[in-house]
């Protein structure tokens, strides 16, 4: 090895050692002059955050069932199932010294029917509580959570009737799957500050039982044309009954008018086959 080599080596190696200690912290006198100096802080091993696991005398679980005694082996399955069994507990035998601590474990909860009333607090000295077990998540959802890999492409009639343009962007679901009825997601009513179904007869009107979010935003219905754009008409063949029609003209009978006829207009031939 030539004595060029092993200078570039020697070279190499001071950098190196350099780089290191001045990202320690720790100066190379201090390292040669002192062996015995502390550690930089900045080389020390950060403690392990340790979580308090706090015992509960009830225990929820999404594996759980309601019908078991509530134990850490046979948890509940619902908080609701733990606050039932509180009630039970106050009315059989009052509340224990120190009270009852609940601890639901990791996981998702659909909370329909969750509600807390004055009978289910806790007493002076004998609390009641409900936690979170360790340090896992908990979430409580009034809804139910969809599984993406459930959705597929829209198929048979609803996607004869998209453009080809939108087949490959619309994608279903089947709601049975997570044992839903026609009651849970309930009837389509109309939507809108203008609609006018208030003014027929029948089961016209109702609540929006049925909710979709995607990313934690609401999801618009499905209707023509889609975003801030309007379908605009043509030729008016049929007025029909209505409350305003143009230039400003109104109708004086429309505020008690009931069951109002429809009108009937044209629209561009190349939208015909979006209804």
């Amino acid at each position: 090895m030539t004595a060029q080599l092993l200078r570039i080596i020697k070279v190499l190696l001071s950098i190196i050692l350099t780089a290191i200690m001045a990202n320690s912290g720790l100066c190379l006198t201090d390292l040669i002059r002192n062996p015995g100096a502390p550690a930089p802080s900045n080389l020390s091993i950060p403690e392990e955050k340790v979580m308090e696991q706090i015992a509960g005398d009830i225990y929820v679980s999404t594996n759980g069932n309601d019908e078991n005694d509530g134990s850490f082996e046979r948890p509940l399955a619902t908080i609701e199932g733990a606050r039932d069994k509180i009630r039970r507990i106050k009315t059989e035998t009052g509340l224990p010294a120190g009270g009852l601590t609940v601890c639901v474990m990791a996981g998702e909860y659909n909370v329909n029917s969750l509600v807390f009333e004055d009978a289910d607090s806790g007493e002076e000295g004998k609390p009641v509580v409900y936690r979170a077990y360790g340090d896992g998540e908990v979430i409580l959802n009034g809804g139910l959570t969809l599984n993406a890999d459930d959705f597929e492409p829209v198929k048979g009639e609803a996607r004869d009737r998209l453009t080809l343009k939108v087949r490959k962007k619309v994608m279903q679901t089947d709601l049975t799957e997570y044992g839903l009825t026609a009651a849970d997601w309930g009837k389509l009513y109309a939507t809108g500050a203008f609609n006018t179904a208030r003014k027929y007869d029948g089961d016209v009107v109702g609540a929006e039982a049925c909710e979709l979010f995607f990313n934690d935003s609401r999801m618009t219905l499905a209707r023509y044309p889609n975003g801030d754009t309007y379908l605009k008409t043509g030729e008016i063949i049929d007025i029909g009954d209505c409350g305003e029609y143009p230039p400003q003209n109104y109708n004086p009978d429309w505020g008690n008018m009931r069951n109002p006829r429809g009108g009937t207009f044209k629209v561009g031939e190349k939208v015909n086959n979006v209804y």
